[in-house]
């Protein structure tokens, strides 16, 4: 998917032996590429056989870069909504 600009990039972390997660893979992309490989039948058959061999895979979004501004923006803006105790 990166070669073919689909994604931006993607890293792969093995993690030391803690009884909760074994490792990650971060994936790069705008929100329309993301969503882009969450739709894609491979990415969809390759994440089914997956579950069928790892425990307790998921998968989860997040922020990174102008991404971290954006979402602190927001929530900069609905803290200022909720009322402050002396």
């Amino acid at each position: 998917m990166q070669q073919d600009g689909r994604i931006e990039s993607f890293d792969v972390a093995l993690l030391e032996p803690n009884g909760d997660l074994g490792g990650y893979i971060t994936v790069r992309g705008s929100a329309a590429q993301i969503a882009g490989m969450r739709a894609d039948d491979e990415f969809q058959r390759n994440r089914i056989n997956a579950q069928l061999a790892v425990e307790g895979i998921r998968h989860i979004e997040g922020y990174t870069d102008a991404g971290v501004a954006a979402q602190m923006a927001m929530y900069t803006e609905a803290i200022a909504k909720i009322p402050q105790r002396a």
